[in-house]
């Protein structure tokens, strides 16, 4: 039996891509005084399973891929909130200090005009060094400021930053929002704890700026992951030296962003299960697990690529999902929301039926007896 249905499956493709590009057009003015804008974007959406043919039992992986384009990408608007404390003297405030001047040589000011980067240093105090700006030169003098002595206060980092972001957004003009992303790079935990780090990375995160957090050596590294934006952005270093390494990791969240927030939403069907632990990158996954979500900020033009694994439940040619979704604001704000196109897979086994048939027979002949071996009685 198992030759037969391979040499069925032989004959059909074994996966299935289904594509749709979406203009998101605005919502129907009833009245129009009342119709907020919708946001103009080009969303190329995608959904693929493989295989598409199986026996139940088997499990098959779901790709979906989400891009777009907009009229215009949001500025970059990167601060970098620098801890020196005592603890930093020596030769560990001079990698920071190298560090610091290497990421800013790599963002390449003079070509990228729309990039502006800040610099803020943390003690026991916090005080900015340099605002959002475009001159590297002026850049590097502010970073060679840099000078290890005081203590540790995180939080005030924090919301010093958080003041030169919102210093740059009267800049950008018409209504584009920058894509603002903050860097934080300490070497040990808060002085006052991790209760005023998390409440001032709440404020920063409740206002759409990316928040990376970057812990040296020792330290509360389970609050750095609750003050970053998702534990993705979250590292633990060795020495300030890799912060470098760091930075390079960061580089696509840090592009011209054609997006400043992407929601997917998958939602399974009750004869499609789940496989735990298989959604790549990770999502929220719902109690009943049947709802996977992926939250993204500052998404680029090549847009992202998510996958996980079900299994099919019963026999039949099955839509793998009730419907995903993709909801998003572009860079002046504007929201969206587009959905995905479903694949579907055809599955053998017990009581498929005659619709399973149906389908596949155009695609090959099937002698009524290979059906009956193949369980389709």
């Amino acid at each position: 039996m198992r030759q037969r249905f391979s040499s069925l499956v032989a004959t059909v493709t074994v996966f299935a891509v289904a594509i749709a590009s979406v203009q998101v057009l605005p919502a129907a003015a009833a009245p129009s005084a009342q119709t907020p804008p919708r946001s103009d974007c080009l969303v190329d959406l995608q959904a693929q399973v493989s295989p598409a043919v199986l026996l139940l039992g088997e499990t098959a992986d779901v790709t979906l891929r989400a891009s777009a384009r907009c009229a215009m990408s949001a500025p970059l608007h990167l601060v970098l909130v620098l801890g020196q404390p005592a603890t930093m003297a020596g030769e560990p405030i001079v990698q920071l200090k190298t560090a610091t001047k290497v990421i800013i040589s790599s963002l390449d000011l003079t070509s990228n005009p729309s990039t502006s980067v800040g610099l803020v240093a943390f003690q026991s105090t916090a005080r900015t060094f340099c605002a959002l700006t475009n001159d590297e030169a002026r850049l590097m003098a502010c970073a060679g400021k840099l000078d290890a002595r005081g203590g540790r206060a995180i939080d005030r980092g924090i919301t010093e930053g958080l003041k030169v972001l919102a210093d740059g957004r009267n800049g950008p003009g018409d209504g584009v929002a920058p894509n603002e992303v903050m860097m934080v790079v300490a070497d040990g935990a808060n002085e006052a704890g991790c209760d005023p780090v998390m409440s001032a990375a709440r404020r920063a995160k409740g206002q759409g700026v990316l928040v990376v957090a970057v812990n040296i050596g020792a330290g509360d590294m389970q609050c750095m992951v609750a003050c970053a934006s998702s534990a993705r952005y979250a590292f633990l270093i060795e020495n300030a030296g890799q912060l470098v390494n760091v930075f390079a990791k960061l580089r696509e969240s840090l592009a011209p962003a054609a997006l400043r927030r992407l929601t997917i939403v998958e939602t399974l069907p009750a004869n499609m299960a789940y496989i735990d632990g298989s959604a790549n990158p990770p999502a929220d996954v719902s109690g009943d697990k049947k709802t996977l979500t992926w939250e993204y900020q500052n998404v680029s033009e090549a847009g992202v690529t998510l996958s996980y694994a079900i299994r099919p439940l019963a026999p039949g040619y099955r839509a793998v999902s009730l419907g995903a979704w993709a909801e998003f604001a572009d860079p002046r704000g504007l929201l969206g929301r587009a959905a995905f196109p479903i694949p579907h897979v055809s599955v053998f086994g017990q009581s498929a039926g005659p619709p399973l048939i149906e389908r596949i027979a155009p695609l090959g002949e099937i002698q009524a007896a290979e059906w009956a071996d193949l369980g389709g009685r």
